[in-house]
This record gives C-alpha cells, sequence and structure tokens, in this order.
C-alpha cells in the first residue's frame, strides 16, 4: 500500500484503479460530446464500446460482492445502485448509437432545407366540396327527410 502525501491515509490498489478507470471515462465522454459536434462517427462507438466494458466490470464487482456479503444492508443497496446505473446507461448507449446510425446514414437532426408539405392532399382522400359548403341532403327540397320517406317499400 501506498501513502497520501495529504492526509497520510493509506490508498489500496482498488481506489487508484477506479480513480483511473474515471479519469478514463471522463476522457472519453470528452471524445464523445467532440465527436457529437464534429460528426465524428467513430468517438460515438469508442463511447458505447468502453461503456459496455464498463457495466460488465461492475456486474462483476457486483456479483462478487454478492458473493462475500454477509447480510442484506450490503447486498440490496450494492444490487439497488447497480441495476439504476445499469437503466440509465442502456439508455445513454441507445441514445447515442442512435445517433451513430444516423450519422453513418447521412440523416441530420437540424436540417432547415426540409421541404413544406405539400399543398395537395395525396389521392384517395377527402377533400372540400368547391366554395367549402357540404350540400344539405336533409331537409333539402329535392331529397325528402327522414320521416317523409316512403315506408311501404320497406
Amino acid at each position: 500500500m501506498s501513502r497520501s502525501s495529504a492526509q497520510g491515509v493509506p490508498v489500496s490498489g482498488t481506489d487508484a484503479a477506479g480513480a483511473a478507470i474515471d479519469v478514463l471515462a471522463i476522457i472519453i465522454s470528452g471524445l464523445m460530446i467532440y465527436g457529437v459536434i464534429k460528426a465524428i462517427r467513430m468517438l460515438l462507438l469508442v463511447w458505447v464500446v468502453f461503456v459496455v466494458i464498463i457495466l460488465v466490470a461492475e456486474l462483476i464487482i457486483v456479483i462478487v460482492i454478492t458473493a462475500f456479503a454477509r447480510g442484506a444492508e450490503v447486498l440490496i443497496p450494492a444490487w439497488i445502485i447497480y441495476l439504476l446505473i445499469l437503466g440509465l446507461v442502456i439508455y445513454g448507449v441507445l441514445v447515442v448509437y442512435s445517433h451513430y446510425q444516423n450519422l453513418r446514414d447521412g440523416v441530420s437532426d437540424d436540417d432547415d432545407s426540409a421541404a413544406p408539405p405539400p399543398s395537395d392532399p395525396p389521392q384517395g382522400t377527402a377533400v372540400s366540396p368547391p366554395g367549402g359548403v357540404y350540400p344539405q341532403i336533409w331537409g333539402n327540397a329535392n331529397y325528402p327527410t327522414v320521416y317523409e320517406m316512403d315506408r311501404t317499400r320497406v
């Protein structure tokens, strides 16, 4: 074990490894943001792969905690925290991978040159009659109302 010069507290190898992974995660996340801004697909894919590797490592850690835990006071919070993080990270991975696919396929989110909707309705849709007035067949002199119909032919 090494000693921290600031407080004289011993620092374990797992603490140092955790700090190194956190620094690496910050760097990779910064590169992902740069990739989004500059539309560099490969940086998005690197982030997705890195995050999946971290999730697998965290799963292994939670399984080890489960194997050696003595009591629910450690076990339940570890799994709850892991499952919450898992849900959020899966959502983030899906969003970033979806943006990667958009960049790969040439789809732009902020395309202002989109064509306006067509003014004519497509074939097979109802349109207003000329003048915009629908004919009134009930109560019209040319068409008898329901109660004036000849009921003998029914």
